[in-house]
């Protein structure tokens, strides 16, 4: 497979090159480029399976030459430091990255990851999302890719009622729609939609705080698909100090 390495950083892009050759050593290494524009150039030339691609660069940053290409044929691998904001929208989109200083157990996870969207030949839809929340400045707009049984799912986050965790898989519940099976579990879900008015009531529950219709004295939560929630004791104060914040 054709690799790209575009980072504007000189040691992090010898640093990303001795990792690849030690830990992915048939991977074969076309171009190692130092900005989005030469970037752009080599994939246009070189057609690569998988881009190294860096996010906070001078002049172009990664997303802004992404937003360039009318079609993305090839998978990107993001290589970026901790920034919450981007982090988030790339875990809503199903699209591979590394954090810096890159971790080698991490490295050959994503590369692998890499290879199997590409043998599963998964459109990529995926980068088209990504590019849509990152140009979208309210979360209340994202779209989260879902994978289910047979291909992954874009739904809009504030359109997703519920969500219940069903042994290995979990259950989506969408306004104005049949529910969703993931192969995601729960505690994935909770990770994504932390920042998003989602509140997790029970180990087994996730919420949208939206779509609250009324709390049971009982200690019962329903929602306005008709459902009862249970809610754990030790969650019962947080879910009330919520609820009084949103009057």
């Amino acid at each position: 497979m054709k690799i790209i390495i575009i980072d504007d950083e000189l040691y992090a892009r010898k640093a990303l090159k001795e990792k690849l050759i030690n830990f992915c050593p048939d991977l074969d290494i076309v171009a190692i480029e130092d900005s989005a524009a030469n970037g752009f150039k080599a994939i246009q030339q070189y057609d690569p399976d998988i881009v190294f691609l860096d996010i906070a660069m001078p002049v172009e940053s990664g997303f802004d030459m992404l937003y360039r290409f009318k079609e993305i044929n090839f998978e990107i691998i993001f290589v970026t430091g901790f920034d919450k904001y981007a982090i988030n929208a790339i875990e809503f989109s199903a699209v591979g990255y590394i954090l810096k200083p890159i971790n080698p157990d991490e490295l050959v996870r994503a590369v692998r990851k890499a290879k199997q969207r590409i043998s599963q030949k998964y459109e990529n839809k995926r980068i088209k999302n990504l590019l849509d929340n990152i140009r979208h400045l309210t979360p209340d707009n994202f779209r989260i890719a879902i994978p289910s049984m047979k291909a992954i799912e874009f739904v809009n986050v504030k359109n997703i009622i519920r969500i219940e965790g069903m042994e290995k898989l979990t259950g989506i519940y969408i306004l104005n729609r049949k529910r969703m099976v993931s192969s995601y579990n729960i505690g994935k879900f909770r990770k994504l939609l932390n920042d998003h008015n989602f509140f997790s009531p029970h180990k087994s529950h996730l919420i949208n705080m939206d779509y609250v219709k009324r709390y049971l004295r009982e200690g019962v939560i329903e929602m306005i698909d008709g459902s009862s929630i249970p809610v754990a004791k030790r969650k019962k104060s947080e879910f009330l100090e919520i609820m009084k914040s949103m009057r």
